[in-house]
């Protein structure tokens, strides 16, 4: 699994983020995409959702109230090439 440091990496902008998807999206063939509830996350997991499956990827999607520590081990081993978490979860990913 590759993708979970792409937030924390990306120090430069919006241009340099842009630039580390493209290169972490580069072969992935699969997509988890694990949000909250409340329309931020909604929507952005959808408009993350169309990008994904425009480049050809197959993509899950996974709404929550809040990001449990039980569902983490779960998240880790699931088999999709990214894992995205939109407005959550980013204190629980491995640094």
């Amino acid at each position: 699994m590759k993708g979970w440091f792409l937030a924390f990496r990306a120090r430069g902008g919006l241009e340099e983020l842009l630039k580390e998807a493209e290169e972490l999206a580069r072969g992935a063939r699969s997509a988890l995409i694990i949000h909250d509830d409340e329309i931020d996350g909604v929507c952005f997991a959808a408009l993350t959702s169309i990008a994904l499956e425009s480049a050809g990827l197959r993509v899950g999607r996974a709404c929550l109230d809040k990001l449990f520590p039980e569902l983490l081990p779960v998240t880790y081993s699931s088999g999709e090439d990214i894992v995205i978490f939109t407005d959550l979860g980013s204190a629980h990913a491995p640094r």
